[in-house]
């Protein structure tokens, strides 16, 4: 997938290269923390926990993101236990059947 398309630069940190974003994927699938460092908008940052279903498949993330003035990438990322706890609340959620919202 990442041959088929050139990627897009937004900012002087967007990741372009193929083998340095397969790298970043690699390092998101062992962590399961996706992190955005000024990538996509300068002055920003973010980090994603994913929501996983039943099925064990990603169905949604939760994550923060800030300016890294009030949110640098290291405090961003020191907050992905709690991420997780909202993450592992909101899977909770996708395991109750229509009959019991109902």
């Amino acid at each position: 997938m990442l041959r088929l398309k050139s990627l897009p630069r937004h900012t002087g940190r967007t990741l372009t290269d193929p083998a340095k974003l397969a790298a970043e994927l690699n390092r998101i699938r062992q962590t399961q923390i996706g992190t955005d460092n000024e990538e996509f908008i300068e002055g920003m940052a973010a980090a994603a926990v994913p929501v996983f279903g039943a099925d064990g498949r990603i169905r949604a993330t939760v994550a923060v993101h800030g300016p890294t003035v009030r949110l640098p990438l290291k405090r961003a990322i020191s907050l992905a236990p709690a991420l997780r706890r909202a993450a592992e609340a909101i899977a909770l959620t996708f395991h109750i059947g229509k009959a019991d919202i109902e």
